[in-house]
Order: C-alpha cells, then sequence, then structure tokens
C-alpha cells in the first residue's frame, strides 16, 4: 500500500516474525490481510481533503485460487488486484503470472472475468 496526504505512507504488508515471541504466534500467511491492514489506510486517509495518491495491491492467497481460476490453479504463481487513485481517476487493474512461460492467456481472462463480477 502506498499514500501520499500530507505525508508518504508505505506499507509492504509482509508479515515480520521476528515481531512474535512465540513460533505458535507466528501467522501462516505470508502477507498480513487486507482486514488487519485497513484501520491503518482508512486512518491514515481520514480528514477533509482527498489524498494525494494512493495504491493498493491485493494479493489472492494460493488457497484461494481452485475458486479463483477453476482449472488453472496449479499454473498460476500469482494473481493480484491493484486499485490506483491519483486524484482525477480511479483504475483498477489485474495481474498474473504463471509457473511456465505460455502463450495461452485463458487464465488471464477468467481471472479478469472473475474479478469483474467480484466488482459488479
Amino acid at each position: 500500500m502506498r499514500l501520499k496526504t500530507s505525508i508518504y505512507l508505505e506499507l509492504e504488508g509482509d508479515i515480520n516474525t521476528d515481531f512474535y515471541d512465540l513460533k505458535e504466534e507466528i501467522p501462516t500467511e505470508k502477507y498480513a490481510r487486507w482486514k488487519d491492514v485497513k484501520p491503518l489506510f482508512i486512518q491514515a486517509i481520514r480528514g477533509k481533503t482527498l489524498p494525494l495518491f494512493f495504491q493498493i495491491v491485493f494479493s489472492i492467497p494460493e488457497s484461494e485460487y481452485a475458486k479463483v481460476i477453476p482449472g488453472y490453479e496449479r499454473d498460476a504463481a500469482s494473481l493480484s488486484l491493484v486499485i490506483s487513485y491519483d486524484r482525477e481517476k480511479l483504475s483498477v487493474t489485474t495481474g498474473s503470472s504463471l509457473k511456465e512461460f505460455s502463450l495461452d492467456r485463458s487464465m488471464e481472462k477468467l481471472f479478469d472475468s472473475y474479478i469483474q463480477n467480484l466488482l459488479a
């Protein structure tokens, strides 16, 4: 997450395992979930003036691939959704990568369709 208001804030979202004292407390996910980061984002944009810019990158957990791109879950290396705002426009972009090179764009089209339906 990147945010520009009166300050510039950047949050990578990687879980810092050094923070936890006990192994049992360490989250199993590599990245923080939106529900945990959202209050920080809301607090940072709260006020009368709109942000100058923000960008949020959502990575789809691998455990959700079968639901999002059925039939292609074993081929996918990553799936992401990028939401950007720059004071004049809001844009939503999907991103996907395969474990192996392919000219076939069926997985990308399926992911795009899933996101379009989700946003509708």
